[in-house]
């Protein structure tokens, strides 16, 4: 799941980032993922690069073996992602002790790489059989997990990317070229600092302390160059 980029993900981009229903249905043959997984070098290119997230609701496991969490989208819409668990994992418990971490990753974002809704019934109106918006299956080892909500990644994703990749002191915010040499947070290596001082104000006045682990995940699930 690598997006390969410098500077912060455009979260507000709906093609990147598309809410639920915009994702496409899971074609015949391939529904809950068949095939997905196993080897097949075209599985990254059949995902797409788009990416599904949202923010951790319910953890709505019944079974050990399938894992269930409802989400909230970027238009809050509610959407189901089941996850599919592979030889030595383990998803029993549900709750805290779930596949995700259950209560202690509520309101964590869960992020998709080429989501596909599953199980999509149609409304009936002349039989009156209701339709179906499906929910989304998915390799536990495929799924992101990033320590916030999808709200406050793209109030981050906005202010990151006025930079525009430069590096500026997350303290004073001079860029290299003013401060001189700068030195990158070495938790998550996505923010500078020209020096002690800077750093100090950055990590509690400019909030990087509860930053830090975000961006860290960020650079984890979508990668850097």
């Amino acid at each position: 799941m690598r997006m390969h980029t410098s500077i912060f993900p455009d979260f507000g981009n709906e093609k990147v980032f598309p809410a639920f229903g915009a994702c496409p249905v899971e074609v015949d043959g391939e529904d809950e993922g068949e095939g997905r997984g196993k080897g097949n070098g075209n599985e990254k290119e059949r995902r797409g690069e788009y990416f599904l997230v949202g923010s951790i609701m319910e953890d709505m496991t019944l079974s050990p073996r399938t894992p269930t969490y409802v989400c909230r989208d970027r238009e809050g819409g509610r959407y189901a992602v089941t996850l599919r668990l592979g030889d030595g994992e383990n998803g029993e418990g549900g709750g805290k002790e779930g596949a995700l971490g259950g209560g202690r990753r509520y309101g964590y974002m869960v992020v998709v790489q080429g989501a596909r809704r599953s199980g999509v019934r149609e409304e009936n109106v002349a039989t009156g059989e209701r339709g179906k918006q499906g929910f989304v299956g998915v390799r536990l080892g495929d799924v992101g997990l990033i320590p916030t909500t999808v709200e406050k990644l793209r109030e981050m994703s906005e202010r990151f990317r006025e930079t525009d990749g430069r590096n500026v002191c997350q303290g004073c915010g001079k860029g290299g070229e003013e401060g001189g040499k700068m030195n990158r947070c070495k938790g998550c290596e996505s923010v500078w600092y020209c020096g002690k001082e800077c750093q100090v104000r950055g990590w509690g006045e400019r909030g990087h302390k509860g930053e830090c682990k975000v961006l860290k995940a960020v650079g984890e699930v979508f990668g850097k160059d």
